[in-house]
Parts: structure tokens; sequence; C-alpha cells
């Protein structure tokens, strides 16, 4: 018996219309990346890109300033966040201190309930395979995100069982949220971990950070990455001008960078240091300054 298979329509671009029509702007989600593309937030594991990638659901959902571009305010709209990795009570605890510490009114509270859909995943016996053969997890995500500006799955993992070092299995997992994205009209962001030398190195600021094959990075439209400071960066930066090292204080402190974008000029890192309950927050570090040596100094 033949299975019937549905076939999204695929429509020819208008040449001479291109030619002659002045193009639409680009629609940024998030600075670099372009609504209905696919990206990454890649970061070694626990350094905070779950806590961040809710931030900015948040600041969408509000349509209010980020960590990630404090100064300026974020274009409104829906996400759908699918932590398939983190606990209930794991989530519950940082809206808690979302809330606490950004001092939310009830009134953007609200606002943020309406606006971001948080799936409740792990332990539950679902398994959101997007190659599964039988179960359309593709649909669903995509009938779950209808609406939204930014559909985040969180880690990619947790998504596929395929082999994340084949350049073929990689390239059908990215096209499985292309599919997502060009469905629902929302930037797909996948949260991935770097891989062991970038972890081990303090190279997760390179596109070839991330772990498993190239595709994961050549496929896609948009990476960005959170970087712990690394041991030397420590004794180079201080948190006030003047101040002693920031030294063994160095665990508070991340870079968040985009190491490949396809649209839009390039941005400049920022530094941000963790709060209570792991919040992000942006921060400005100096360099040290060394005093400089006496040349008589020891004669």
């Amino acid at each position: 018996m033949e299975q019937n298979t549905t076939i999204a329509p695929i429509n020819a671009i208008n040449i001479l219309k291109a030619f002659s029509t002045p193009p639409d702007q680009l629609d940024f989600v998030l600075p670099g990346l372009v609504r209905q593309t696919v990206g990454s937030l890649i970061c070694a594991g626990g350094g905070g890109k779950s806590m961040l990638i809710l931030q900015l659901c948040a600041a969408i959902a509000l349509g209010e300033a980020s960590p990630i571009c404090p100064a300026t305010a974020m274009k409104a709209g829906k996400c759908l966040l699918i932590p398939a990795e983190d606990m209930q009570q794991t989530v519950a605890s940082r809206l808690f201190h979302l809330a606490t510490t950004n001092k939310l009114s009830k009134e953007q509270m609200e606002k943020i309930s309406k606006n971001l859909k948080i799936l409740d995943i792990l332990g539950s016996g679902v398994s959101p395979n997007l190659c599964h053969a039988e179960e359309n997890w593709v649909e669903t995500i995509a009938e779950e995100g209808k609406g939204c500006r930014l559909i985040v799955l969180d880690t990619l993992r947790r998504f596929h069982l395929l082999d994340e070092n084949s350049g073929g299995d990689m390239a059908f997992v990215v096209g499985k949220m292309e599919q997502i994205a060009y469905l629902t009209g929302a930037a797909v962001v996948f949260l991935h971990h770097t891989n062991k030398g970038a972890a081990l190195s303090g190279g997760s600021d390179l596109q070839q950070a991330s772990r498993g094959s190239s595709v994961l990075v050549d496929n896609i439209r948009w990476q960005a990455y959170l970087s712990s400071m690394s041991r030397d960066e420590s004794e180079k930066f201080t948190s006030k001008l003047g101040g002693a090292p920031i030294g063994d204080d160095r665990g508070y402190y991340v870079r968040y960078g985009v190491s490949k974008q396809n649209y839009g000029p390039p941005l400049t890192e920022i530094w941000l240091k963790r709060g209570d309950g792991g919040i992000l927050s942006p921060v400005t570090i100096y360099p040290v300054k060394r005093q400089k040596k006496n040349h008589g100094e020891g004669l």
C-alpha cells in the first residue's frame, strides 16, 4: 500500500520583480539573527546558555531591552521555549529569579506569561525526535510555535537520535529545523555544546567550536556563544577602575558574542556577570593597570 506524503509547495522567485522592487527590511529577532532562519547558541555545559536564552525570550515577550543589547528594546512578539533537559522545578526557579532580580511588575509578568510558552518535556515520557519516521514532530512544534518570533530547542541532542559527527545526519536535522522556521516564520535557535577541544582551550568564540559535524555551523545562518572567563583573562581585567584583578571570581564572568552571521554588520562581544539564580547581566570590565618599574630600582 502506498503511503501518502505531503510536499510543501515550492515557489519560484520572480526575478524581474526582484530586479525592480526594493527589498523588505530584514526582521532581526536577535542581533544578527533574522526571522525564518536557523541559528545556534553554543556553550560548555553549565555555562549559562539556558538562563540566557530564557532572559532573551522574556525580553522579546516584553518588547524590552535584553542582557546582550541593553541599550535597545527588542521587537515584541511571542516565543516558544522547549527545555527538554531541565526539570519543571529548575525552569520555575529561573523564572522566579528572573522576576525578582529584574523587579518585574505584575503587568510585566502577565505579559511574559501571555507571550512566552514553555513546554514541560523532561520526564513526561515524550521524546521530541525531529527525525522520527512515524511521529511528525516538525508539525507538532510548528503548531505550538504558530505566530512566534522565536522558537528555542534546548538542547539539540534531545531532539534527535542521529550521529552528530555525520554530515548527512546533521544536514537532515538542520533541514527539519528549517522546515519549522518555514512553517512558522519564526527564527529557530538550538542550544548546543562546544567540543572538548574548544572547551579546554578557551576557544568557544570560534565558529569551529561547535560539537559535531561542521554542518551544524555551515548550514545555519547564525551562531552565538558564551565563553567562560579564562584564568589568563582574570589576571588582565578588573571589575573597577584601578582595582585588583578579577582572579578567583572569574567563574562569575562570561563573554557573549556572535561567531557567525550571514546578515548584518559584525557585532561586538560583551561581558556578562552571573547574579542570583544564575541571572546574567551586562557588565563593564577594565584592563588592569600595571605599575611601571623604576629603571633605577635595585641599583
